[in-house]
């Protein structure tokens, strides 16, 4: 090594030698090179690996050639003056290596390291040589692919990937048509529906019409079928509700009781025709047919005929408790001060047809009448009662016991009547005791 240390040294020295004896002065030109080791050539003549340092380097242009494997070939041309000196930095460039990729089918994505680099077929024409590259390919409705590549030199290098089929089809029709179809809730059009490369496993399909439940169902996709689907959707519910002012209405619906009172409001009704029917006591029932559009909301109201008539009482006396059909409804009073008979009790919203009336008052006869009610016409009843003698009342006299109704208290004595019309007075001298009969 040192014996060609020596000799660079006095060739050098004799280069500077002949420099001087033709009257140049020599020159100095140091190479620098990144990275280090590349085989120099100076004006075709090779000196060396760099970097290096040239002495007495003649006046002029000259051409340097850095050559290294697995680099460009650096090359370039500068000028010496006369005793100057010149430093040449130089940055060597990695070879790129050249990928085509093309794929069966085109117009995959291509991405490497999570990057994308496009779509195929797609050239790559600056790629790090000797190392190692790791590609992804995927497209909907194929099943996604890696592979490796690592490039040795610049000749290019073309790289066929095929992708296996990974996706299915949608034929979707609907009754009635024009539905939504969405996928995964996704709108992608409406029916009929037909979609390929569908991407294989569960999706969700849902329809979706105005006027109509929604439909659901999770369909599996499998590669190469063409899933059909024929879906008969259902009419949303209907509600109805319904109104009367007859007291105590009852609502049926398709002759099933459905509610009762002034307002009910129904549910959940399929769409279609239904028969609604209105009932209410001393009203004629009405029956009704309805069409019930798909999610509609319908209101009636109903006004029943009444089948009601009224009923004017009176009574000979008054003051008596008055029953109809054997219940309650009142007691008549008196038209004035000792009036024999009783205003008017009237009774209103009796029922069309036959009914009996009964007047009672204590000390007389209960009074019974039958009587025909009609509808939207008043009828009358007067009931005249008997007096009943009834004895209520047992006094003990002086000149024996008396039983009768007992009348009054006088300052003359105590009023009874002994019989039927007939009164006596016991003055209160004569009168042992009085005892009042239950």
């Amino acid at each position: 090594m040192k014996s060609i240390a020596l000799a660079v040294f006095a060739a050098f020295a004799a280069v500077a030698a002949l420099h001087a004896a033709d009257g140049t002065r020599p020159s100095r030109v140091d190479i620098t090179c990144e990275p280090a080791g590349a085989v120099a050539t100076l004006d075709g003549e090779r000196i060396g690996p760099a970097p290096a340092t040239l002495h007495a380097v003649k006046a002029g242009t000259h051409h340097l050639r850095l050559e290294m494997p697995g680099y460009e070939r650096y090359d370039a041309f500068f000028d010496v003056a006369d005793g100057a000196y010149v430093q040449q930095d130089c940055r060597l460039v990695p070879e790129k290596g050249i990928l085509l990729v093309v794929t069966e089918p085109e117009g995959c994505d291509i991405s490497l390291e999570g990057v994308s680099l496009g779509q195929t077929p797609r050239l790559l024409p600056a790629l790090a040589l000797g190392k190692t590259y790791r590609f992804d390919i995927a497209k909907i409705g194929y099943a996604p692919k890696k592979f490796e590549v690592k490039l040795d030199s610049r000749v290019p290098v073309v790289r066929k990937v095929e992708l296996m089929v990974d996706s299915g089809a949608f034929d979707i029709e609907s009754s009635p048509s024009g539905a939504e179809v969405l996928l995964n809730g996704v709108g992608r059009g409406k029916t009929p529906f037909k979609m390929g490369s569908v991407q294989k496993g569960e999706v969700k399909v849902e329809l979706r019409l105005e006027g109509y439940r929604p439909f659901e169902r999770t369909v599996t996709v499998r590669p190469g079928v063409v899933e059909k689907l024929d879906i008969r959707l259902e009419g949303e519910l209907a509600s109805l509700a319904l109104s009367c002012s007859a007291p105590g209405a009852t609502y049926d619906l398709d002759g099933k009781r459905a509610g009762q009172g002034a307002n009910v409001l129904l549910e959940g009704i399929a769409p279609g025709e239904h028969t609604v029917t209105v009932r209410a006591t001393g009203y004629a029932e009405t029956s009704e047919t309805l069409t019930l559009a798909n999610g509609s909301k319908t209101e009636r109201t109903y006004e029943l005929e009444s089948e009601m008539g009224a009923l004017a009482v009176t009574t000979s006396p008054p003051g008596a408790t008055i029953t109809l059909d054997g219940k309650a409804v009142g007691r008549t009073r008196a038209a004035g001060e000792d009036a024999e008979k009783s205003d008017v009790l009237l009774l209103e919203s009796v029922l069309e047809g036959d009914h009996v009336v009964v007047a009672r008052l204590d000390g007389f006869a209960e009074s019974t009448r039958k009587v025909k009610i009609q509808k939207g016409r008043k009828s009358q009843a007067n009931l005249k009662m008997k007096r009943a003698f009834i004895p209520n009342v047992r006094v003990q006299t002086v000149s024996g016991v008396v039983k009768g109704v007992y009348k009054e208290r006088s300052p003359l004595g105590i009023v009874i009547e002994t019989a039927p019309g007939v009164t006596r007075t016991y003055r209160q001298e004569d009168v042992k005791s009085v005892e009042f009969l239950k």
